[in-house]
């Protein structure tokens, strides 16, 4: 049986805590509060893009499109732009911070 090389690129993990950490491109780009009133980001800096909705398509469901470039979940939708950079939708009240990107996996 041949071995599937389709790179998925992107995923949701959920933590006991209730966080959600949303991954493009196996990066983790964003972890969501359980009641997706808080989201912090982990990008470059001026890389992620932060945008206020005054509605969401999403009625708290998790989702991931067909394509695995956009995760939807409790409100907030993740999603890889044309030019790589995650583009982040948040419900407005919504309070975002931005935290310094660092290696998600541990390897050893």
């Amino acid at each position: 049986m041949a071995k599937d090389k389709t790179k998925q690129t992107a995923g949701v993990v959920l933590k006991e805590s209730g966080v959600s950490v949303v991954l493009l491109d196996g990066k983790k780009v964003a972890e969501v509060s359980a009641d997706g009133k808080e989201v912090t980001t982990f990008a470059k800096k001026g890389r992620a893009q932060i945008e206020a909705v005054t509605a969401t398509s999403n009625d708290g469901a998790t989702s991931i499109s067909e394509g695995f470039d956009t995760v939807a979940l409790k409100g907030v939708t993740v999603k890889k732009a044309a030019d790589g950079r995650p583009v982040i939708s948040v419900p407005v009240g919504t309070t975002v911070k931005t935290v310094k990107a660092k290696r998600f996996f541990n390897r050893g």
